[in-house]
């Protein structure tokens, strides 16, 4: 063995593997922090919508306005880059579903008014409960 004033070689090597592990475990911990905190911005950006929709009767549209779809963009953007790829798929797919109306294959375009009920109970009755799936859906994935 080669000795190295009171340090053997394998001494440092031993050494330098474990600085390298701390660093890549505070690393790990460092991202699942940031992905934490970036998840519950999401569930807050939702949360106000998804309480007014199980606790009021209230028209979806009104609830789900142009204030409210900025804010949940930018919640849903900014949380995209701390997923991984599947989850990421996984969060647009579910964007998608609650935002944009397909108009066909090639052409979508943010539409919370494909939810108004414009004043018909069984529209109402039946739009209702899919909004708050969707957005359920995305609060979910956030919280995984």
């Amino acid at each position: 063995m080669i000795e190295i004033g009171t340090l053997t070689l394998s001494g440092v090597a031993v050494l330098l593997i474990g600085i390298w592990l701390n660093h890549l475990l505070a690393n790990t911990r460092e991202k699942r922090k940031e992905r934490r905190i970036a998840g519950n911005a999401v569930i807050e950006a939702f949360q106000p919508e998804l309480d007014a929709l199980c606790q009021t009767d209230e028209d979806c549209r009104l609830i789900l306005n142009d204030s409210a779809y900025s804010r949940h963009e930018s919640a849903v953007r900014n949380f995209l880059p701390h997923l991984s790829w599947v989850d990421r798929r996984r969060m647009l797919d579910a964007w998608r579903k609650l935002v944009y109306h397909e108009q066909d294959r090639k052409y979508c375009f943010p539409f919370y008014e494909q939810y108004a009920d414009l004043g018909s109970l069984t529209k109402r009755r039946d739009v209702r409960p899919v909004v708050i799936e969707r957005i359920t859906r995305i609060i979910s994935l956030a919280r995984k």
